[in-house]
């Protein structure tokens, strides 16, 4: 009930930054997909948007699930370049929040103000009710800046709200304007880009469809390829990226900043993920003939795949340009004097990241413990870098075949450990019901631990196997035989 409160809360809060970034979590992606005829109305009562984009809004019923999905689509790319790093971008919306059903959300009231009758006035000031009883005991300025979902990472200032670890929200203090938050940018941004761009050549935007443009101009510059010409649906990769520089950047000009060097970061970093997409737009051609000859072959423009765009960005993040503000010419500029000007494309950043070694309750930083590492890796994601000096835990799982209750801690881990780290919910719940595989959940979990030294760090070694179908043949007829091969399986997570 307290997580319903406090996501009802945020989507009827007064406008404050970032918040546009709620759009990503599945609950606010659901619920536009239910927008209908009186969607304006709705758009006009979306208070955690600013003014700007509740008019974006109202272009389409389709407009703010578009959007939604660009920045799903980024949060999950983020996640994903990310996996195997110090920060692995996560969010401070755990599963309790972010997967609320749609029917938390639904209860909100989106009527213009006055219009609404008194059984929903009701309902609604009891609803801010139980919010102001639950946190009576907490100061006042507690709850005025709840600005995006990734966690301190991203704060530019103080935040004004502490953790309720009851309900499952930890918005926390961090004042950084680290490269991490450059590539949150970047990548939200090209989301939504790209997000827009599809929908106009799927048609599911009524302003936009295929790019034209791009024939036309070839023609009239007699850019001709010989065995080649232009045809069919070219994605408009222009009015995505203006539609979502409306709809993105308006975030920053709405706010008023005492410091500009944020802002202007901002700004760069959404426009170096826009210009992403066309760096990697790509050339698609199909033949047309009699007999599968090609005697016509027509091309057109096509965006690359999101994961190829979010990898483009991974690399900027690494030469990202750490930059100062300019008070003469109120622009960015090099930090260190003499070095080379960021191009629009590239990522800048006002300063170093924080330690993500250690968990920190007051940066909102999760720490390293129980992540997945490389043993022998020398990269981000190897249990060197990865665990920072405190070693890792290694595991398998043997047969068993008598019926056994399911084991659901892993390693040292509990509950709330689990839950910030997803990727390791593969290991939890393994059972073994009797000889016979039953889905992947075969074993049950026998751990053997071995303190042992290695260069002055501890580690525990445990040990782990699996049994699976392999050397499958189809036999006529109808059935597929497969034998059973064992695999030792190595999972390193850091201590």
């Amino acid at each position: 009930m307290h997580a319903t409160i406090i996501l009802c809360l945020l989507l009827l809060a007064k406008p404050c930054p970032a918040n546009w970034w709620l759009l990503a979590t599945p609950t606010a992606y659901q619920f536009t997909l239910q927008f209908s005829e009186d969607y304006k109305d709705k758009c006009r009562q979306m208070h955690y948007l600013v003014a700007r984009q509740r008019e974006l809004c109202q272009i389409s019923q389709n407009m703010l699930a578009i959007v939604s999905k660009g920045a799903q689509m980024g949060l999950k790319e983020c996640q994903t370049q990310f996996a195997g790093r110090l920060w692995n971008c996560s969010t401070f919306f755990d599963t309790s929040i972010a997967s609320l059903p749609v029917a938390a959300i639904s209860q909100i009231d989106y009527s213009p103000m006055g219009r609404s009758n008194k059984s929903v006035q009701l309902k609604q000031a009891k609803l801010r009710k139980s919010v102001e009883v639950m946190m009576s005991d907490m100061p006042a300025r507690q709850f005025q800046d709840v600005s995006d979902l990734f966690g301190g990472i991203l704060k530019l200032r103080k935040l004004a709200m502490t953790e309720f670890p009851q309900n499952g929200l930890r918005v926390l203090r961090c004042p950084r304007n680290s490269r991490e938050k450059a590539y949150v940018h970047a990548i939200s941004a090209a989301g939504v880009a790209y997000s827009i761009t599809r929908a106009c050549s799927q048609g599911d935007l009524p302003s936009c469809s295929c790019d034209k443009e791009v024939h036309r101009r070839n023609f009239k510059n007699k850019r001709f390829h010989g065995d080649w010409e232009w045809g069919g649906c070219s994605e408009d990769v222009n009015f995505g990226e203006r539609l979502s520089k409306d709809f993105v950047d308006s975030n920053e000009l709405a706010r008023s900043w005492t410091d500009p060097a944020p802002k202007l970061m901002n700004l760069h970093n959404n426009e170096a993920g826009r210009r992403a997409i066309r760096a990697n737009m790509k050339l698609m051609c199909k033949c047309h003939g009699v007999s599968g000859s090609c005697t016509v072959r027509l091309c057109w423009r096509r965006m690359a795949d999101f994961h190829t765009i979010g990898q483009s960005l991974s690399e900027k993040f690494d030469g990202a340009v750490k930059v100062k503000f300019s008070g003469m010419r109120h622009k960015l500029k090099p930090y260190v004097a003499g070095l080379k000007k960021p191009t629009k494309r590239d990522l800048v950043y006002l300063q170093q990241s924080p330690d993500f070694c250690q968990e920190d309750a007051l940066l909102s930083i999760y720490g390293t413990k129980g992540r997945k590492c490389e043993r022998d890796g020398y990269g981000t994601n190897g249990c060197a870098m990865l665990c920072c000096g405190r070693g890792y835990v290694y595991a398998y799982f043997i047969p068993n075949p008598r019926p056994k209750e399911c084991e659901v801690n892993i390693g040292n881990l509990g509950y709330k450990e689990a839950r910030k780290f997803p990727s390791l919910t593969s290991l939890v719940h393994h059972c073994a019901t009797d000889d016979k595989l039953v889905a992947s959940s075969q074993w049950e979990k026998q751990v053997y631990s071995k303190e042992r030294t290695l260069e002055g760090e501890n580690y525990t070694t445990v040990v782990a196997e699996e049994v699976r179908d392999c050397k499958c043949k189809f036999q006529w007829c109808c059935e597929v035989k497969c034998e059973k091969c064992k695999y030792i399986m190595e999972e390193h997570h850091c201590k």
